[in-house]
């Protein structure tokens, strides 16, 4: 039975992080992606259009933002240039959001970010997972990511929009502002797999994906023990 977050144990979410933190993106263990994207948002949201591009282009190939649609990477230069035409309001949306257990994004932020990730192309328009990695790593504090793990542990399954990322934003706020006494157990378990502490949102982003990934696994030993 998949993990939700009316399930989820201190013990699993510990589990996870390991998974997490031992597994590969392509040929890439997950914590040197990580650091891959720390170097590239290092100094925020780029200066130049070559940079945002830089940035935009990372995240949709490279840190999964397209989720498999080759194709959209397409999209990527007129991403950026939609990014940079307004690249003032962007990066004060990015500021000014508050740490999320504070208060979740505002939609009027939220709209503002989204929209040069609504592009269509082959039946699809709302590049969701594309904008909330690309947040992620502008204000971590403020954007969790959002991708099909974290909408299946949330049980998440409404179209995307920028409101469906607001409640989304709700949904985790409620339930890590609940969890918080886990925290400390969390960052043990991850002491020194990154070159620097990680964020608790980055932390319940690894716990959100290696369930995912231990799920996919446990699935894949079900179905080869149904054939035997």
């Amino acid at each position: 039975m998949r993990t939700t977050y009316k399930t989820l144990t201190l013990d699993r979410a510990l589990l996870a992080i390991n998974v997490y933190n031992k597994g590969l993106y392509g040929e890439m263990p997950n914590p040197d992606l990580d650091e891959r994207a720390r170097e590239m948002f290092d100094g925020g949201l780029g200066i130049t259009t070559e940079k945002i591009l830089e940035q935009v282009n990372f995240v949709g190939k490279d840190y999964g933002g397209a989720a498999g649609f080759k194709a959209a990477y397409a999209l990527a230069p007129d991403i950026a240039r939609d990014i940079a035409s307004n690249r003032a309001q962007y990066e004060q949306a990015v500021r000014d959001a508050q740490p999320i257990l504070i208060e979740v994004p505002r939609q009027a932020a939220i709209d503002i970010l989204y929209r040069p990730f609504v592009k269509p192309l082959h039946g699809k328009s709302n590049w969701h997972v594309w904008f909330t990695k690309f947040c992620f790593w502008l204000n971590q504090r403020a954007f969790p990511i959002e991708d099909r793990y974290v909408n299946e542990f949330f049980k998440i399954v409404e179209a995307n929009s920028p409101g469906k990322y607001q409640r989304f934003a709700e949904k985790f706020r409620t339930f890590t502002l609940a969890s918080q006494s886990w925290l400390l157990e969390m960052q043990k378990v991850d002491d020194g797999a990154d070159s620097q502490p990680c964020s608790d949102n980055k932390l319940w982003d690894k716990v959100f994906y290696g369930l995912g990934e231990m799920a996919k696994a446990e699935k894949g030993i079900r179905n080869s023990t149904c054939v035997a």
